[in-house]
């Protein structure tokens, strides 16, 4: 799995896998612009690690039961679904393949 992208091998159609800036700095170096050099963790990690904490399902109910015309509800259900990405333990073999792919 390739979690890791380096700046200059990016284009900004990447922006869904790797994110706008990481993407537009990508952009940048291919047009010639100055940009360090740098690599973007993708959201294929982030994908993997929701999967590997079994969090989506508990985030897909929590937006079902959303009050979507009640803004501190919003706040709060959007907090708890911070605090789940958040506090979840990262996979144990994550770590080492992503800094495999940046060695």
């Amino acid at each position: 799995m390739q979690y890791v992208k380096w700046i200059d091998k990016m284009t900004k159609d990447e922006f869904q896998e790797t994110g706008g800036k990481a993407s537009n700095l990508g952009e940048m170096t291919h047009n010639g612009f100055n940009v360090p050099g740098g690599f973007c963790v993708t959201g294929k990690s982030l994908d993997y690690l929701l999967k590997a904490n079994s969090i989506m399902p508990k985030i897909i109910e929590i937006v079902g039961i959303m009050n979507y015309d009640d803004y501190d509800n919003i706040e709060n259900k959007s907090a708890d679904i911070r605090a789940m990405i958040t506090e979840a333990p990262i996979p144990e073999n994550l770590p080492g393949e992503i800094k495999e792919q940046i060695i």
